[in-house]
């Protein structure tokens, strides 16, 4: 019988998630794992899920005895060698802790030491009852009729259905009816494969879209591209129009976006025009639904990555192109922790994977204008409207000399009674809630003041208090002037809460909507 070899115990270096810019030393058993591997090691009293960077050139000899790493989590490297390169890139460009990045690219289960593998995940299905259904008879329910319609496609993932805007309550009146059943599945860890087949044929471009769209899609390296257009200009059918060629080569596409907010939309155009997968990766998907999004994209079964900033580390099999929508939101940077701008390191990815990259917006931030100005990024200018749309029309009033009621002049009033009179909505602006922003005395011309940040007041009447919106603070308005003792006290300013009741009292045939923190705090409010 063959003699096996003892395995050997090597010095090897680990990153871990923890605010120190430096690596820790522990032994473990040959063979080694690859690098960016996901190691299970104590650390003082914890465990930590560290990062296996190298073994040790040469074995250092201490007073001390080395911790042994306790168990190696993956067989497979998680990311490929440019999501592991621009980790260490981040950390190093950032002055940040290598263990800490990368864990903060990791979704939160594999953070935990969970298995790369797929959750069980919640799908919505048809049953045989719904599946008889003629949702042309559902006019009425319209929400449950694109319910029933979405799953006529086939069973979706909860998430799906949720991107669809159809909530919780819609399918649970649709699971008591039996007309629809939960599902519990593991999805396939293999590869499916997608192709692009689409019958949605695009809009017609004009000139300016037209050179942005053929400018894009000659780009075969990296290049960096500004596509600044006005609003209405048709940002969104450049993208759709440069994202084609790339999925018909079977490469996938890497969209950013700043808010959450904007994911079920931009979902809904994509699943318009592209027959493909398309997931979606944000902090309001559940920890198993992230990381399924995550899988899907890692193997290749998705085509189409839709994510806000920390989609940014996300791995792909094949990325061709990435595109950031709004690139000058400031929700692209990430202000706590693991401080980085997802702009930039996108930039970086495509510049490590020799892709382009598309950075859309109405008003560029002052960092990419210069890089356009000066050359290094590519200008493409849309300052006309797409489809014939006119542009927008604005007129300054000038109110000195003028009545002015709860911040409405005469001109302004006149023109919303116009728009009204047409059948038309009126929409008005305020950046200020309660009823004033300040109370003061008419006497002494004291403000009321918190006095636990010196911030003013701010009164809102119908809840007789007064709120302080930095700190939180809340009391009763003050009846007398803490001075002078006057009761002769006044708001000044505007607030929303007045400008809703000039508004119900000067048209009072019409229906006023205040929408604000005041107004809609629960969720549901707003509908």
């Amino acid at each position: 019988m063959p003699i096996e070899k003892p395995h050997t115990q090597r010095q090897v270096e680990v990153a871990l998630p923890v605010p120190l810019r430096k690596s820790f030393t522990y032994q473990m058993t040959e063979p080694l794992p690859a690098v960016g591997s996901r190691v299970k090691v104590p650390f003082g009293r914890r465990t930590l899920i560290g990062f296996y960077l190298a073994p040790l050139a040469h074995t250092a000899t201490n007073d001390y005895t080395l911790k042994d790493v306790n168990e190696v989590l993956d067989q497979q490297p998680l990311w490929a060698d440019d999501i592991w390169q621009l980790i260490c890139w981040a950390a190093e460009y950032y002055h940040h802790s290598l263990g800490e990045v990368a864990a903060n690219a990791l979704p939160t289960l594999l953070r935990k030491g969970a298995a790369a593998s797929y959750p069980p995940v919640e799908y919505i299905a048809l049953t045989k009852v719904g599946a008889e259904l003629d949702s042309e008879q559902m006019k009425r329910a319209q929400k449950q009729q694109a319910l029933i319609h979405l799953l006529q496609r086939g069973p979706q993932p909860r998430t799906v259905v949720k991107a669809a805007d159809i909530s919780a309550t819609v399918i649970k009146a649709a699971e008591e009816k039996g007309w629809v059943e939960r599902q519990q599945r593991v999805p396939a860890a293999e590869e499916t494969p997608w192709q692009l087949d689409s019958d949605n044929q695009p809009l017609t471009l004009n000139q300016q879209q037209a050179i942005a769209v053929t400018t894009i899609n000659q780009q075969q390296k990296h290049a960096a591209m500004l596509l600044q257009g006005i609003t209405g200009s048709g940002k969104t059918e450049v993208y759709l129009q440069a994202m084609t060629p790339v999925l018909k080569r079977g490469q996938q596409v890497l969209v950013l976006v700043p808010e959450i907010g904007l994911t079920p939309q931009t979902l809904r155009r994509f699943q318009q025009r592209f027959d493909v997968p398309i997931v979606m990766l944000h902090s309001a998907l559940n920890d198993s639904e992230r990381l399924q999004a995550w899988l899907d994209s890692q193997t290749g079964k998705a085509a189409i990555i839709i994510g806000t900033r920390s989609a940014v580390f996300t791995p792909c099999k094949e990325l061709g192109l990435i595109i950031i929508d709004e690139e000058h939101d400031l929700s692209f940077k990430q202000q706590d922790g693991f401080r980085y701008h997802a702009r930039d390191i996108a930039i970086k990815r495509a510049q490590l994977l020799d892709i382009p990259i598309v950075m859309g917006t109405a008003t560029p931030s002052l960092e990419t204008l210069n890089n356009a100005v000066s050359q290094r990024f590519h200008w493409l200018k849309l300052d006309q409207r797409a489809g014939g749309a006119e542009q927008v029309k604005h007129q300054l009033l000038d109110i000195k000399g003028q009545k002015v009621v709860a911040g409405i002049s005469e001109p302004l009033e006149q023109q919303i009674a116009d728009e009204l009179s047409r059948g038309n909505q009126v929409l008005l602006f305020l950046n200020r809630r309660g009823f004033a922003p300040a109370l003061m005395c008419h006497e002494c011309g004291w403000i009321a003041q918190c006095q636990r940040c010196d911030a003013y007041y701010t009164v809102h009447k119908s809840l007789y208090q007064l709120h302080c919106h930095h700190c939180g603070s809340q009391r009763p308005i003050a009846k007398q002037c803490n001075d002078c003792g006057s009761s002769h006290l006044m708001t000044h300013g505007v607030g929303t809460e007045q400008l809703e009741n000039a508004l119900q009292q000067r048209f009072p045939d019409y229906g006023v909507l205040r929408i604000d923190r005041d107004s809609t705090r629960r969720k549901g409010e707003l509908g």
